[in-house]
């Protein structure tokens, strides 16, 4: 399998994905107060944490797909995706405490 940029790009954007699914159900009791997606809010105050990654990892799977489309628009996608993760990232290696690896 060739590795592309735009390959190591959603394999990261996945790793942050997986931690961000992992922070979610460690800190579950705090998601309401901490979350500031309206959708992932109702989601999760309706039907649960399950429900919750469930939506989070459909979404993420929904995005690869758009960006793999052969329109124009989907390649502001990968991008667009890749900058909002790296955000994600850096607000966990600043704010939050990392588990030690």
């Amino acid at each position: 399998m060739k590795m592309t940029a735009k390959t190591l790009i959603w394999m990261l954007i996945f790793v942050i994905t997986a931690y961000d699914c992992y922070f979610t159900a460690r800190h579950a009791k705090l998601f309401l107060a901490s979350e500031i997606n309206p959708l992932a809010r109702f989601i999760f105050a309706h039907w649960g944490l399950i429900a919750t990654l469930g939506f989070r990892l459909c979404v993420s799977a929904f995005a690869l797909w758009a960006a793999s489309r052969p329109v124009r628009p989907a390649r502001l996608v990968t991008p667009i995706w890749a900058v909002a993760h790296l955000y994600l990232a850096t607000v966990y290696c600043i704010i939050w405490e990392l588990p030690p690896y």
